[in-house]
């Protein structure tokens, strides 16, 4: 599921960078992503807390983080082109 989000991230990025006639570049989808990806952590993390949740803990945020970069590097692949 985090692969798809990254790849939907850089996908909506690359499309309006795109749009607005911006040169679409790794770090920009990169610096996209990870506030994207950090604000959704976040917000996973404050979730469980109020519903008194047990947090699934740094593996699986840093997973979870990866998984949306490799979605990323994926779309940037297709974008470059």
């Amino acid at each position: 599921m985090h692969i798809l989000g990254g790849l939907g991230v850089a996908a909506l990025t690359a499309s309006l960078l795109a749009y607005n006639g911006v040169k679409v570049s790794f770090w920009k989808l990169f610096v996209a992503y990870i506030v994207v990806a950090i604000i959704w952590e976040a917000y996973e993390y404050i979730h469980d807390m109020l519903l008194g949740r047990v947090w699934n803990g740094w593996f699986d945020t840093i997973k979870d983080t990866i998984d949306g970069f490799i979605g990323m590097s994926v779309l940037y692949l297709f974008a470059k082109r």
